[in-house]
């Protein structure tokens, strides 16, 4: 795996500085990733939603499980995280934006995700 170590400070609130592992692409975590089939809308208030609009720099708790590092990486139309939870493992989410589902970059809100889990 290709991944360089960086250490950021939370912009939104000021918290400790937290350790990210930056990879160009989830394919470097040679991890057999189950994607959903298809794009689905969700709720913004949904679980799916909340786990897919992880912030960069932010430990966060969703489930009762804490994902201690988030990954971050994107493309003109991506952005796309990986993420391991508590029990170590790791998930994979992709937001997806175009002309009728625009993403506000600033605040990353996707309303369109697609969804993968390490088995």
């Amino acid at each position: 795996m290709s991944a360089t170590a960086e250490t950021f400070t939370n912009p939104t609130d000021g918290t400790a500085d937290i350790r990210l592992d930056k990879i160009d692409s989830y394919e470097q975590y040679d991890v057999d990733w189950q994607l959903s089939d298809d794009w689905i809308e969700v709720d913004p208030d949904s679980d799916i939603y909340k786990q897919a609009a992880i912030r960069r720099y932010k430990i966060h708790e969703v489930d009762g499980h804490v994902y201690k590092y988030c990954i971050h990486f994107s493309n003109m139309k991506h952005h796309d995280y990986a993420f391991q939870d508590g029990t170590g493992v790791w998930h994979y989410c992709s937001t997806y934006r175009d002309d009728d589902h625009h993403i506000d970059h600033n605040n990353e809100q996707p309303n369109i995700v697609k969804v993968g889990w390490k088995p």
